[in-house]
């Protein structure tokens, strides 16, 4: 265990501690605290996680879709850390890293369509297209493949800038490449963009693998988060008409 799983598991532990001698002392805030305690155990237990993944991930296959009559592969970028002292060039950080490495390799073994990167202006200026562009041409993609999509802040955003390229390319089926937590909304906004999406999802949870996994961590923890979140903002989308 890392030194954050070892710090939550004592988190967990005095929770646990003062909801038993709350109890013993007849005191109300016992059955608060025992709530608490095993809402925060189910949230980082990684099978209940896992289980309540498959709501987002469980529409999509494991191995790499074929590409069919697509025109385009489609990158959604996602955060890119900010230059700081040491650090003089933006960071391309682990989720759009790994959504970028997924479409050079499927480029390179399923099939050598255009690229279309998308994502916008950070806050502190950095452009995450013209980053994920940068990252396919030092992975070997010719410069002339990759189209970028620089204006987006939102899913619903990357779907209605890149419909409009896709559009002008005469694009109208694509392959997509997002998180595949991420992929359900993307997907469903793509669509709603009238363009037709071969799902190709990454960093798919796959579910325990051995016995550390049956314990809860913080890993746990953030991947909940992402579950709620994006359930939130599927229903969002909904009300919005933009999914």
């Amino acid at each position: 265990m890392t030194m954050i799983d070892w710090t939550y598991a004592v988190l967990v532990m005095v929770i646990l501690e003062v909801a038993i001698r709350r109890r013993m002392s007849g005191g109300y805030p016992a059955r608060f605290l025992f709530f608490s305690a095993f809402l925060l155990v189910l949230i980082s237990w990684p099978p209940a996680v896992w289980l309540a993944g498959q709501t987002l991930e469980g529409w999509y296959d494991k191995t790499p879709p074929a590409a069919q009559e697509a025109g385009a592969i489609v990158v959604l970028g996602g955060w890119v850390a900010p230059r700081q002292p040491g650090r003089p060039e933006p960071l391309i950080w682990r989720d759009t890293y790994r959504r970028c490495r997924y479409a050079v390799w499927y480029y390179k073994n399923q099939a050598e369509l255009p690229v279309l990167v998308c994502g916008g202006k950070t806050k502190w200026g950095d452009v995450i297209a013209d980053e994920m562009r940068e990252l396919l041409v030092e992975a070997g993609l010719h410069d002339r493949k990759i189209w970028v999509e620089a204006s987006s802040g939102t899913t619903h955003e990357n779907a209605l800038n890149a419909a409009k390229r896709l559009g002008k390319e005469e694009v109208k089926e694509i392959v997509l490449v997002t998180d595949a937590d991420h992929m359900l909304r993307a997907e469903r906004a793509f669509r709603r963009q009238g363009i037709e999406v071969i799902p190709a999802p990454c960093d798919l949870n796959l579910g325990p693998v051995g016995l550390a996994d049956l314990l809860p961590s913080v890993g746990a923890v953030q991947r909940s988060s992402r579950i709620v979140y994006e359930w939130i903002g599927l229903v969002w989308y909904y009300f919005r008409g933009h999914a």
